[in-house]
């Protein structure tokens, strides 16, 4: 069991389509503490949006621009053996 991992489906929103579903990305949590907001004077950035020149030139992570973040992480390798002995 779990040989091969892959996830599918869902709503189409816009961390959906910035993390599709794969092998490992199966789910989406709350990006609360991580969000930076969308709107100028809402969110923890200056400028127009998070990647306004105003904000530095330091790049951060991508899912930051979105209120959920994919939940990550494959699951293991998991293989079962089954042997019978006739005497």
């Amino acid at each position: 069991s779990n040989l091969v991992n892959t996830c599918f489906g869902g709503s189409s929103t816009a961390w959906s389509k910035a993390f599709p579903a794969n092998q490992w990305v199966c789910g989406y949590a709350s990006n609360a503490s991580s969000f930076i907001g969308t709107q100028p004077g809402a969110g923890f950035f200056y400028g127009a949006s998070g990647t306004d020149p105003a904000n530095g030139t330091t790049p951060y992570a991508p899912a930051f621009n979105y209120p959920f973040a994919p939940v990550s992480g494959a699951l293991p390798f998991q293989a079962y053996l089954q042997v019978q002995v006739k005497i």
